[in-house]
């Protein structure tokens, strides 16, 4: 199996409020990975405004609001 590259993380990323979201594991990784790739597009760490959006962009193809405490 290849090896994958590793996102830098931001200090103060709050990872159990994401898994605190009702999501499948599948859903976790596409926000996960669409959250590196909007940090990348930035230059920078991923941090919680990079989770914020990739979340947001993600239960929006569920159908689903964004928890009270997850919007923007």
């Amino acid at each position: 199996m290849a090896r994958r590259p590793r996102a830098r993380l931001q200090p103060g990323l709050d990872i159990e409020a994401l898994a605190a979201v009702p999501l499948t594991g599948g859903h976790i990784r596409n926000t996960i990975v669409r959250a590196a790739f909007l940090a990348a597009e930035d230059g920078t760490a991923v941090g919680m405004r990079h989770v914020r959006r990739a979340l947001h962009s993600e239960l929006t193809k569920l159908g689903r609001p964004a928890p009270k405490d997850w919007r923007r």
